[in-house]
Parts: structure tokens; C-alpha cells; sequence
């Protein structure tokens, strides 16, 4: 994969960025117990509802508006919980298109062109990857 720098094109100075909740609806106790020690203690428990079902509820808005930002062959990357919620973006995020205006004001469609699935040092599927294309 190329570098951040070099592919991460947006139409503003900015990248948009968010970190938002990993697990699924409704975290219990017991849940909340098998996090690392500095999140299920000190994160607000709404901080770490990520919706029913796989848990993507707060990523979907992301990835959908991040198409508006986006500059052909802009690259947009999501962490995940490195369960089942990489899986269930990809699949999301395949068939997603919208469409958007460019600087110009003229206005094409845009969808990812590429998603895919990377995973982390310990070999989790901790991000989905994905590259914006107009056409």
C-alpha cells in the first residue's frame, strides 16, 4: 500500500478523521470487563456502543459522507473493533455510491473503487482501507 501522505487526497486541507465505538450494542458488564483495563474503566459507556448487529451504526454516516471530501483516489480508513466489524463495512462500503460535487460545482458519482480488509500487527482485521472514485 502506497503512503498515507501520498494518496490521502481531500478537497480541503484537512483529512477528515474519527475514532468512533468498536463494540456492539447495549456493552454489559460482562463486556465491558474483557476490554483493556484503560478503556472499559475511564470511557463513557455510550462511548463504546457501537450499535446493534455488528456494531457499525456510528461508521456508516462516516464512510457515506466522506465520499463529499474525498478527492479521486482519496483514501479513507476505518478502524474496527478486529471482529466482525471490518467484514460487515466491506461489504457495506462495496456497493455504496453517492452523488457529490466537485470544486467546479459540477457533480458526479462517486463510490470506493477498492476496499479492503488490513490487519493489524497481531494479525486481527482491525481496518477497512478504502479508495474514493468519481466517475
Amino acid at each position: 500500500m502506497p503512503p498515507v501522505t501520498h494518496t490521502f487526497v481531500t478537497k480541503h486541507r484537512q483529512p477528515p478523521c474519527n475514532h468512533p465505538p468498536h463494540n456492539t450494542h447495549n456493552p454489559t458488564q460482562a463486556n465491558i470487563a474483557t476490554l483493556q483495563a484503560e478503556v472499559g474503566k475511564h470511557e463513557p459507556h455510550l462511548a463504546l456502543d457501537g450499535g446493534p448487529g455488528a456494531g457499525v451504526r456510528v461508521l456508516v454516516p462516516v464512510y457515506q459522507a466522506a465520499l463529499d471530501y474525498l478527492a479521486h483516489d482519496g483514501m479513507l480508513v476505518l478502524e474496527t473493533n478486529g471482529k466482525d466489524q471490518a467484514e460487515a463495512l466491506q461489504g457495506q462500503m462495496q456497493g455504496y455510491q453517492k452523488n457529490v460535487s466537485l470544486d467546479g460545482g459540477k457533480s458526479v458519482t462517486a463510490k470506493y473503487a477498492s476496499v479492503e480488509v488490513v490487519h493489524d500487527l497481531f494479525c486481527v482485521p482491525r481496518f477497512v482501507v478504502a479508495h474514493a472514485a468519481h466517475g
